[in-house]
């Protein structure tokens, strides 16, 4: 050979399945490079059952929140040598159904879903048996599969109960769309809070939104046009709640002396909104390494029972 040594010591050097000497190593490395020689991944691949590869499902890659989540998850995986396909949905079940498919003839090692289904049976008979799955910001009353999301229940009640603190008691609340669980389990939280300090719910002060900002600007303009209008609101999400807050300046309230506002996400862009907002993270990093961990080690043991990871959302206050 060019570099003076066997085929099976290449082998072994480009798969580092046996002790090879740094000098004969670096030997090979550069006869390597000096014949733009590449290794066949998709043949290795083959020969090991694996191909160091995952599929990201997301609603809509384009929305700030879903674009940082992937972010997360992508370099998560990254760190421990794990490529990344990303699929986006349009939050279209077609779709999610055409990538599941798609995903699998690609013979990715596991797939993050964040699903549009309601039924997790639904996603059950599209998989072969004990494939490797993980749901992450979604929630069903049954899980069947790993799962790992934000703790919404505790996210609402943590944002009521922030806003009762500062001494408000007519709070309003802005949902998201009830079908995802998520969103009724923050909706929950509100009332859990409302009802600890004796706060009666009125229904009046409770707006349904589908978590773009658009909704929320809409919502503003119900909600504060109310004979009595609310003095806080929680808004189910950040993105909704940008929206809250620029129908407000339309209307002349000042915030927070007319209307405090509290989201639900920590997007980046918060940061840099005037006035800029208060908001409830949840913590994308670590729903990523968690979600990672937990996904590579069902590749590994797929035969493992079912495992909920809830991660408690952090108050940013700004």
């Amino acid at each position: 050979m060019r570099a003076g040594v066997s085929t099976a010591t290449v082998s072994h050097v480009i798969n580092n399945t046996r002790y090879v000497s740094d000098a004969v190593k670096q030997r090979v490395q550069e006869t390597m490079e000096e014949m733009g020689y590449r290794p066949n991944v998709l043949a290795r691949s083959l020969r090991q059952g694996k191909t160091k590869t995952l599929g990201l499902i997301l609603p809509d890659s384009a929305n700030p929140f879903y674009a940082e989540l992937g972010h997360a998850l992508e370099n998560a995986a990254f760190i421990r040598n794990y490529n990344v396909i990303l699929c986006n949905t349009g939050s279209s079940i077609d779709r999610e159904h055409l990538y599941l498919d798609l995903l699998l003839d690609k013979q990715v090692d596991g797939i993050i879903l964040d699903t549009e289904e309601k039924d997790p049976c639904e996603i059950k008979n599209r998989l072969p048996n004990d494939y490797p799955i993980v749901l992450v910001d979604r929630d069903f009353s049954e899980n069947i599969f790993d799962t790992v999301l934000t703790d919404n229940t505790l996210g609402g009640y943590l944002a009521t109960h922030y806003l009762i603190e500062l001494g408000h008691t007519r709070i309003a609340c802005v949902t998201g769309p009830l079908s995802l669980l998520g969103a009724e389990h923050r909706l929950q939280g509100y009332q859990k809070a409302l009802a600890e300090f004796g706060i009666p719910v009125v229904p009046g002060l409770i707006d349904y939104g589908d978590f773009a900002a658009g909704s929320g600007h809409q919502a503003a303009q119900r909600l504060l046009k109310l004979p009595e209008p609310p003095t806080a609101v929680f808004v189910g999400n950040d993105m909704m709640a940008i929206g809250f807050l620029r129908s407000a300046i339309e209307m002349r309230f000042r915030i927070p002396e007319d209307i405090s506002i509290v989201g639900f996400d920590n997007l980046e862009l918060c940061v840099y909104l005037h006035p800029t907002l208060t908001t409830f993270a949840q913590p994308k990093t670590e729903i990523g390494d968690k979600t990672i961990r937990l996904l590579l080690n069902r590749i590994k043991n797929p035969k493992l029972p079912p495992r909920e990871i809830l991660i408690p959302p952090k108050l940013i206050i700004r």
